[in-house]
């Protein structure tokens, strides 16, 4: 073996060392999940629910709705007795889109999978408008228990939402109840 042959073979195990090496490190580096330091209680309803502690949690009706948010992402849950909202969860979607109607110019509503929140089994849409002036999007996830039926609403402006979209996971995965 020559020489150049011998360094050629030197390069291409040090190249070949070098990448497999920083394949390893992308993947055990994963983007940390945002950080949920605040949590907010509805001990009626039975949940608790984590969010950013930058964020404000305001809430309306007693605590019937409560909103999370800061300038540009927003989530609110709105907790409705079981007994006093005698429809399905299709028909109760089916509200909510009606309202977001007349909430957002040019409302277009998409499919989004199902998703367990708390361990129940939730029904959804995904949509996008205009809310005083900002392109939004966002989703809303319907679930029930014996006892109650939540609301799950949450968006950002359209350049934002992938910076929102962990925060507003990781709320979803906090979410958890202490009644069924």
């Amino acid at each position: 073996m020559s020489v150049t042959q011998l360094m050629r073979h030197v390069l291409f195990v040090f190249l070949l060392s070098f990448v497999v090496g920083l394949a390893a490190h992308a993947q055990t580096k994963r983007a940390s999940p945002p950080e949920l330091s605040a949590a907010f209680s509805n001990d009626e309803a039975g949940y608790v629910v984590n969010y950013p502690s930058a964020w404000s949690a305001e809430t309306f009706s007693g605590f019937d709705l409560v909103e999370f948010g800061d300038e540009v992402g927003f989530m609110s849950i709105e907790v409705v007795e079981r007994s006093s909202m005698p429809f399905s969860m299709i028909e109760i979607l089916g509200i909510v889109i009606a309202e977001l109607d007349d909430e957002l110019v040019d409302l277009e509503i998409s499919d989004i999978p199902s998703r367990r929140i708390a361990g129940q089994d939730s029904i959804g849409t995904g949509y996008r408008g205009v809310d005083f002036g900002y392109d939004v999007v966002g989703a809303v996830h319907v679930f029930s228990t014996d006892d109650f039926v939540f609301i799950i609403d949450y968006d950002a402006e359209v350049e934002m939402i992938d910076h929102y979209a962990p925060i507003f996971d990781a709320m979803l995965d906090s979410f958890t109840l202490s009644k069924h």
